[in-house]
């Protein structure tokens, strides 16, 4: 049985994702949202790619008022809650071939990027530096078309989806 936790350390705890959840007593979902935060940072760090923290602050945005809204239940609402992971290992189907392909694709570019980042900052000492500066300026905005791209690829997807399954509807009628 959870009890109500101290509404100050819960909000303080709601600043960092996943924190106040785990104070809550909600464990699994704290540690996913935690895991999922870090993760996300960590990959934007270490790619260069600071666009995929526009990911991050949205997951920050959701833990932070996920959080709230679990500290303004009230004991048997609380108690209701399960506490799952948000991603459940058992589920995830290694042998859907088109979505290993779009993860295989989305590795090979952000591996290709941080090699070619790494080469980049090598030729930093041979380019002269104002014709550095104003390619790397260019280069620069590469991250944010890619992923605008992408975020634009996903919601015409999302839209035809939605759209095929209006229409698989009126048909059955």
């Amino acid at each position: 049985m959870r009890k109500k936790k101290s509404g100050f350390w819960t909000f303080i705890f709601s600043f960092i994702p996943g924190c106040a959840e785990m104070y809550a007593g909600l464990m699994k979902q704290g540690v996913s949202l935690l895991a999922v935060f870090m993760t996300i940072c960590f990959v934007s760090a270490v790619t260069r790619i600071d666009a995929l923290m526009f990911v991050g602050v949205v997951i920050w945005f959701y833990s932070f008022f996920h959080a709230r809204n679990v500290a303004h239940m009230d004991d048997q609402q609380l108690n209701a809650v399960e506490d799952n992971y948000m991603f459940k290992l058992s589920e995830i189907n290694l042998s859907d071939k088109r979505r290993n392909k779009i993860i295989a694709a989305v590795l090979i570019v952000i591996g290709a990027w941080m090699i070619f980042n790494t080469l980049w900052d090598m030729l930093r000492e041979i380019i002269p530096e104002n014709i550095y500066w104003m390619i790397d300026d260019a280069i620069g905005v590469i991250p944010g078309i890619l992923v605008g791209a992408l975020i634009i690829w996903i919601g015409v997807r999302l839209i035809k989806g939605k759209k095929q399954e209006l229409l698989g509807d009126k048909n059955e009628q």
